[in-house]
């Protein structure tokens, strides 16, 4: 029963390394693009529907 187990125990290894190893072996995401940045400008038209602004900081003041 042992020598079974290890057995079997060493062929899951085997195959998990080598599924490790190969599975990733090359970069296949298109070409480069440049990042996002903070200052691009996206095109299209933007609404903002409803803009609550709660201050956190200050309690609450009751009367």
């Amino acid at each position: 029963m042992r020598t079974i187990t290890s057995k079997l125990l060493g062929v899951v290894l085997l195959l998990s390394a080598t599924m490790t190893f190969t599975g990733c072996s090359t970069v296949d995401d298109g070409e480069f693009t440049s990042p996002i940045t903070l200052t691009e400008k996206i095109s299209g038209k933007w609404v903002v529907n409803s803009v609550v602004q709660t201050d956190e900081l200050m309690p609450v003041q009751k009367h």
